[in-house]
């Protein structure tokens, strides 16, 4: 079984999403990471957008968290994500944007860019 192809792009800004791409067997995700700065989240949420798309919430996950796995992605599109967080009366700004884009099957993914 072959082993994934793994890059991972670490930035040392507070609010940064870190963010990291695999490839396996056909199966594509992308992991994001973040800080948690915040100490009265109710959780947090994750946006997602393509070149040709707006920024949509694709998930939420509980307070202290601190990652997410996109797998819900095409194999070939370049993706954009911002995270938030929240609680019952309001929410964060954004982080930074994290681009990647995963190449075909074949190759490598690599990572697009990091937006301060």
């Amino acid at each position: 079984m072959p082993t994934p192809t793994l890059i991972q792009l670490i930035q040392s800004f507070t609010s940064a999403i870190l963010i990291s791409t695999a490839t396996l067997l056909g199966a594509a995700e992308i992991t994001l990471t973040w800080n948690d700065n915040s100490d009265n989240e109710t959780g947090f949420a994750i946006e997602r957008k393509t070149d040709s798309s707006s920024y949509s919430e694709i998930a939420t996950v509980d307070a202290n968290s601190s990652s997410y796995i996109d797998s819900e992605i095409n194999d070939t599109d370049t993706f954009y994500y911002r995270v938030k967080a929240f609680n019952e009366s309001s929410s964060s700004g954004y982080t930074n944007t994290a681009s990647a884009t995963l190449a075909p099957q074949n190759d490598s993914p690599t990572i697009s860019s990091i937006d301060n």
